[in-house]
This record gives structure tokens, C-alpha cells and sequence, in this order.
């Protein structure tokens, strides 16, 4: 027996087309259409293929369901119910489910039966997830972690099953798991997922499937009968190697619990929930992606659905078309890891860093290159004071780093007035902090010197950019030593920008030359900001027809930029063309 699956509660009839009992399971094998992203893995590892929209799905679930800040969690639930009450105002039945959720004090009505009941919950949270409305995922951020971390604890508890198994197992065979989703798919979407064999694909939002293959080629068999010829008739065969898959995730959380005598003496689930939720913590920062069987938690009970969290990552193994039309898409868990997807992933945590989850989300949306969005998340942040936010509005430190970045943003899009605008209430800010530390003082200097600069004043903006270089140096050891690199670099970086507005300025350039020599041998110099650093300087040497040189940081910055950042991003494209700009008056002055 599948220690994932549980025994129905009494024997189901075979499922016919149109059934009673079919239409039930609705929740099972939702034919909606669902979204997902696909990374290609073309001739291996080292040609992976890393599509933005790949990361950015599985940043955004990541931030929504694993964020450890204290002061949302206490804000998130009253949000979401305020949220639904204003959104469904009009709508009486949908406000009697809302206040049930609201008080709801039945046990047996958890995040789960929320889920799979028929109302908003269901449809809203599944097409915000697919369409990526970060407003209103935002909102249901409350009932979304309730229920992956719901999941989680399932997941854990048929883990201590599945180790006694596989322990126990006389042919050494780990045991596996195998569920079917049946559906249509319109012809653009499955040849993108065509293309992809042999790759990644994740779906965006929550994935039901069922244990019972016959019942979900009822759904294939639907969409192939439906007689619509830009819909594609799929079975989804997911396979799931348990022991390969769950090794990485609960490897530390498990062994003490399967052979402590306590775990040993649990013989119900609710037992080894209690046991295994008090040694969570272990497990804490590898549960992106659980799944659980659910049909004894349903609002439809005696179902055969697995249901898998949103994002999770599955490997194509193969496409085959059977006699009937039908094509049945082969897919496991990915446990091989790919370690260009990590090092992307990794990079834009990094870069997505902050206390705050709206902070988040605005950096998230600044690095993926939307920018309004960005802007807007960055205002929701700053203003509200009676919304969730109101905390993060009075914390002087996250106002400052927010109003730097939307500095940012209007110096991309060359709003200029808004840019001043933003800049005078960050030194105000600034101003009413007693005792500012020195890293403050430092980002006044900066957002001056940035005004200098974008009002062509380069005489003032090279001092203040100097000075600010200096300090950074002299206080690299203190506890604050990264944000003093990123200041070193920024300046660095506005000071070629100098140089490329004013190629006649030699001594300038020399300064600069000299600066980065040295300092270039104790900072990390293979991140996205030490690619600029290379770009502006090939820039400046082109500019001075000096093009070996020129070549030389143009290559080093793309080679940078190819190892950190998705392939589709438009730098490494921008980089490379500047590449064979260079390469060929680099031909022309040789002749």
C-alpha cells in the first residue's frame, strides 16, 4: 500500500462520463485551464535555458509562503477577510462562507476543506496564482500559507510511513507514487510544453491531481470530444520516486523521529501531527514544495486527490500521442537539481532581500524590469497608515531604502520632477533621525550626488561621489561593510557615467581607472553590479578608440552577466551586441 494514499472510505463505482459522482470530482481534475513556465534543457547543464517567468514564478510563491515577517503575520489574516467582505459585498452567499471562515471554530474545517469547497476562495486564489495578480495574492496571503503549510504537515506525517516501508521493503524497491490529471490544453501552451521535453515545467498555481488513472481520463476524454481544434487532449502521468524525492527536504527532520520510541508509540495521524509539528523547525527551510493526499480533509470526501503545492517543479520526461488523440505527458518530481536555476534563484533572493514582504515584492518587481508595478508596491509600502503597512511606514530605515529605489525607478523612466520630489522626502526623513549612523550620512551624500548628476551638474556630482567612495573604504570592516560595497560601486559606476557624458575629462578617468584597480582586489567583482562596473568602462575605452581594452571589459561583463542572470534577460543581450560593436572597429582600425 501508498503510504501517500489513504483508503477510501468505502468502495467508489467506476466513474462514468457524465456521472454524478464525476461532476463531484470536479475539484479533483479541474479542467480550467492552468498556467505554468517551462526551463528548456538544451544539450545538458551548461545549456539550460532559464526563463524569467520561470524564476519569477517560483520567487513570488517563494516569497508569498516562506516569509518569516512577524509583523504581517499579525496583520494577514484581517487583511484577507477585510479584503473578501469589500470584494463581495454584493454577493450573500459568498459573505455567509466568509464570516464561516471568519469564525469558524470546526475542527474538521480546515484550510484544506476551505479549499476544495465550492466558493470564491477556490477560484479567486487559483486565478490570481495563475494570472500572477500580486494585489490580490497579496491580500489572500493568509489563507494561501495556511494551506501549503497544511500540506507541509500531511506531507511529514506519511514520511514517518513511507521510511518504516522503505526500511522494511525485502526487494529494496523504494516505494512510488503515481497520480493522473486529465484536461485540455489549447495548442499555443502545449507546444511551448513540447518544446520543452526533456526540461522543467512548474505550474503557477495549486495542482489536483487523482490516484485514480480511470477517473482522469474521464477529463482527457472530455476535452477530446469537445470538438474544439485549439484544444489538445492531455493525460499527465506525475511519478514521484519517494525516496529520491523526500531525501532532500526531511532528510534532517525524520531519523530522530522515526526511531525515537515517541514516534514509534503514534498509531493515529493525529498523533504523529502532534509529534511531528513540535520537530518542524528542522525541516523549516525545505518545504517549497509538499503534497498530500487529501480526500479525508475535503469538503467532497472519499476522493482520490493528491494535491500538490503551487510552484512545484516537475521534470518532462516524455510526450506520446496514444490511437484516441490523446497525448499523455510523462512527469516526475525534480530531485537532480539544476544548478544554474539555483545560482539564478539564489542571485535574485539576494538582490529580493528585505524585512519586509511588500518590500519584497517591489524589489522582485524592480529586478524582473516592471517597473510600474514596482512603483506601485513601493507606494503601497510608504503610504496607508491604517492597512497593514502602518508598521512599516513608521520604520524610518525601510521609508529611507524605499525611497531610494524609487529613486531608481525615476531615473530609469527620466521622470525627473518626481525624482527631486523623492529625493527632498528622503533627506527629510533623514533629517529627523537623531544620531544618524554614518552609513545614513552617507546615503544623503549619495542622493544629493545624484541630483547633481541629473541635472548635469558634474563638478558637485563627482565631489560628493568621492567623498562618499572614500568613507565607504575606510568603514569596509564595519558591520555594515555590504552596504558600504554596494555604495563604493554605485558611485563608482555614476562616476564612469561622468566620464561617458564628458570623454574629454582624461584625469577623471584615470581617478576612476586607479580606484577600481584597488578596490576591485578585495570586493566580490562577479556580481551584477561589477558587470556595469566592466560595461562602462568597455564604453569609455571605445570612446577613446582604445578598443583591445575596451574588449576586454566588454567581454568580462558579459561573461558576468551569462552566469547570474536568466538567459532571456535583455542585458545579456544588450552586452553582447555591444561585444560585436566592438569586435569589428576593432577589425576596421587594424586594417
Amino acid at each position: 500500500m501508498n503510504p501517500f494514499i489513504s483508503p477510501s472510505p468505502s468502495p467508489s463505482s467506476t466513474p462514468t462520463l457524465m456521472g454524478e459522482e464525476l461532476l463531484q470530482d470536479v475539484k479533483v481534475c479541474n479542467q480550467d485551464f492552468i498556467e505554468f513556465e517551462v526551463l528548456n534543457r538544451v544539450g545538458g547543464q551548461d545549456a539550460n535555458k532559464l526563463e524569467t517567468a520561470f524564476i519569477y514564478s517560483q520567487l513570488v510563491n517563494e516569497i508569498l509562503l516562506n516569509t518569516e515577517d512577524e509583523t504581517d503575520e499579525q496583520f494577514a489574516r484581517t487583511d484577507m477577510i477585510n479584503f473578501c467582505h469589500t470584494q463581495y459585498a454584493d454577493n450573500p452567499k459568498e459573505l455567509l462562507f466568509i464570516n464561516d471562515f471568519e469564525h469558524n471554530r470546526d475542527p474538521s474545517k480546515t484550510p484544506v476543506w476551505f479549499y476544495t469547497e465550492d466558493s470564491f476562495l477556490y477560484k479567486a486564489l487559483n486565478k490570481a496564482l495563475r494570472t500572477r495578480d500580486l494585489d490580490t495574492l497579496y491580500y489572500l496571503r493568509f489563507f494561501l500559507r495556511e494551506l501549503h503549510q497544511q500540506l507541509f504537515s500531511l506531507f511529514l506525517m506519511k514520511m514517518v510511513d513511507f521510511f518504516r516501508m522503505a526500511i522494511t521493503a525485502s526487494d529494496g524497491h523504494s516505494p512510488t507514487l503515481r497520480v493522473f490529471r486529465g484536461q485540455g490544453m489549447n495548442q499555443s501552451d502545449f507546444q511551448k510544453l513540447k518544446a520543452s521535453q526533456g526540461g522543467l515545467l512548474t505550474f503557477n498555481n495549486f495542482l489536483s491531481t487523482s490516484s485514480d488513472e480511470t477517473m482522469a481520463a474521464c477529463f482527457s476524454h472530455q476535452a477530446s470530444t469537445a470538438g474544439d481544434p485549439n484544444i489538445v487532449p492531455l493525460l499527465m502521468h506525475v511519478e514521484v520516486v519517494l525516496e529520491a524525492y523526500v531525501a532532500k527536504p526531511v532528510i534532517q527532520a525524520l531519523p530522530q523521529l522515526l526511531y525515537s520510541p515517541e514516534i514509534n508509540r503514534c498509531t493515529t495521524d493525529d498523533e504523529k501531527k502532534k509529534m511531528i509539528e513540535s520537530n518542524q523547525d528542522s525541516a523549516a527551510n525545505n518545504r517549497n514544495c509538499p503534497f498530500a493526499e487529501i480526500s479525508h480533509l475535503s469538503a467532497f470526501p472519499g476522493e482520490s486527490e493528491v494535491l500538490f503545492s503551487a510552484s512545484t517543479v516537475f521534470h518532462i520526461q516524455k510526450l506520446q500521442e496514444d490511437s484516441s488523440g490523446i497525448w499523455h505527458i510523462y512527469l516526475s518530481m525534480n530531485n537532480d537539481g539544476d544548478e544554474k536555476l539555483r545560482s539564478s534563484l539564489n542571485y535574485y533572493r539576494k538582490k529580493t532581500a528585505a524585512r519586509h514582504l511588500l518590500h519584497r515584492f517591489a524589489k522582485l518587481l524592480f529586478e524582473m524590469g516592471q517597473l510600474n508595478e514596482s512603483e506601485q508596491f513601493y507606494r503601497h509600502l510608504l503610504g496607508d497608515p491604517s492597512s497593514s503597512t502602518s508598521i512599516v511606514a513608521r520604520d524610518n530605515m525601510t521609508r529611507i531604502h524605499c525611497h531610494m529605489e524609487l529613486t531608481r525607478i525615476f531615473r530609469i523612466k527620466k521622470q525627473y520632477t518626481q525624482l527631486i520630489e523623492n529625493a527632498k522626502e528622503t533627506v527629510k526623513i533623514l533629517k529627523n533621525i537623531q544620531s544618524p549612523s554614518r552609513i545614513l550620512l552617507n546615503l544623503m551624500d549619495l542622493i544629493l550626488a545624484e541630483v547633481y548628476l541629473d541635472s548635469e551638474n558634474y563638478d558637485d556630482a563627482q565631489k560628493f561621489f568621492f567623498k562618499i567612495v572614500d568613507n565607504s573604504v575606510s568603514n569596509l570592516s564595519d558591520s555594515d561593510g555590504q552596504k558600504y560595497i554596494e555604495l563604493i560601486i554605485t558611485c563608482l559606476s555614476n562616476l564612469l557615467q561622468i566620464c561617458i557624458q564628458c570623454p574629454g575629462d582624461e584625469n577623471l578617468f584615470e581617478r576612476i581607472q586607479t580606484q577600481w584597480t584597488v578596490l576591485s582586489k578585495s570586493l566580490s567583482t562577479s556580481g551584477v553590479f561589477a558587470a556595469t562596473i566592466h560595461h562602462q568602462f568597455a564604453i569609455n575605452f571605445e570612446n577613446r578608440n582604445r578598443f583591445k581594452e575596451a574588449l576586454e571589459h566588454a567581454e568580462k561583463a558579459e561573461s558576468i552577466v551569462t552566469n547570474v542572470l536568466p538567459y532571456d534577460h535583455p542585458i545579456i543581450n544588450q552586452y553582447k551586441q555591444h561585444i560585436d560593436a566592438i569586435r569589428g572597429k576593432l577589425i576596421t582600425n587594424e586594417r
